[in-house]
Parts: structure tokens; sequence; C-alpha cells
């Protein structure tokens, strides 16, 4: 059982109470993948969680948009694809468990998943 767990200082002493953990659900359009997100108000943090099944379909490229986001590559391998708006690929790397990953605005990059299940978290930084 996944859990989410909202820490804070009441009085001086650390209290945790339990929140729904947003759930994984299927990307329409992309068979095999996987995204959970969340928004911490109080920190001003968005997180997301993408996850691919072994052999899922190739996630094309698409931009994270105007802000920056730090990836952290939690379970498995994937390979990452590197391109520009127009669709034109420029390279590819491989990415496996404990790497981390900064996205700058409007980077371009998508991912082609291994034989194995994979799962990344983002943060949106700001």
């Amino acid at each position: 059982m996944i859990q989410l767990l909202d820490i804070t200082n009441c009085d001086d002493m650390a209290q945790a109470a339990d929140m729904e953990a947003p759930a994984l659900e299927p990307i329409e359009g992309l068979e095999g993948w996987y995204l959970s997100s969340y928004t911490a108000s109080r920190a001003g943090v968005d997180c997301i969680i993408l996850a691919c099944d072994g052999g899922a379909v190739e996630n094309p490229l698409h931009s994270g948009g105007d802000v920056n986001w730090l990836g952290y590559v939690a379970e498995g391998s994937l390979e990452l694809i590197l391109g520009n708006s127009k669709g034109e690929i420029d390279s590819r790397r491989k990415v496996s468990r404990g790497d981390y990953l900064l996205f700058a605005p409007e980077t371009y990059h998508g991912w082609i998943p291994g034989e194995k299940a994979a799962k990344l978290m983002f943060i949106k930084l700001k």
C-alpha cells in the first residue's frame, strides 16, 4: 500500500497525518504507461510519478513546458530520446535506477521502455 504522509510541526512536535495517495492512472493513447500527480500546495511543489510496463509503447517527444523539472529513475531502465519541437531526434541516452535528470524548460524528450517495468519521479522546480 502506498502512503502519503503530511508531516508538519505543531507546537514544536512533528506530526504525521494520513492523506489519500494519488493512484497511478493509465495514460490515454500510450499503452503500458501510467501517471500519478500530486501538488503539495503548502510547499508550492508539483510531483509526478511516471511508470511503464516492460515493452510498453514508445512515449514520443514532448516538452515539460516552461519550467525546470528534476527527475529520478526509481526503478528499471529506459532509453531517453532527445530532440526538438519538430519531432526530430538528435540523440538517445540510457538511464537506469538511481540516475537523476534535470530538464531545462522547453526541452523535447521521449522514452523507450526496456524489457522490464520502470518508474520515474519528477519534481517541478521554481
